[in-house]
């Protein structure tokens, strides 16, 4: 089991993240989380920066715009980095609630390819 931290984990929590939003959404629901489909989970890695999760993503409360949240790959927080599986909980965990927060308020945007981030 990768801990993160190094490249490896930081992908390994990507894929832990797409793979729990997957299972997530799968489950009917009435909250503004049903809204959500998910366009894609990505690891972005600026020069000189930590890694990154962002998720990219749509809801049907607000039709033709795109969303993200992003999340760091390593959770700060901790002086022992914890399994991927954990750190992809969280993230998830943290998405989940910012839109549910937003519910039917999130951000105006003007549909396009533009990415309105959340977080």
């Amino acid at each position: 089991m990768n801990r993160v931290g190094s490249t490896h984990a930081a992908e390994d929590v990507r894929r832990e993240v797409e793979r729990l939003l997957r299972r997530s959404l799968e489950s009917p629901s009435t909250d503004p989380w049903a809204a959500v489909s998910i366009e894609e989970v990505r690891l972005t890695q600026p020069s000189g920066a930590a890694a990154s999760v962002e998720i990219v993503f749509t809801s049907g409360e607000r039709p033709g715009c795109r969303f993200g949240y992003r999340e760091s790959a390593v959770d700060p927080d901790s002086a022992a980095a914890p399994p991927a599986e954990a750190w992809a909980s969280e993230i998830v965990a943290g998405l989940q609630e910012a839109v549910e927060a937003e519910g039917a308020s999130l951000p105006p945007c003007e549909p396009g390819e533009r990415i309105h981030w959340i977080a």
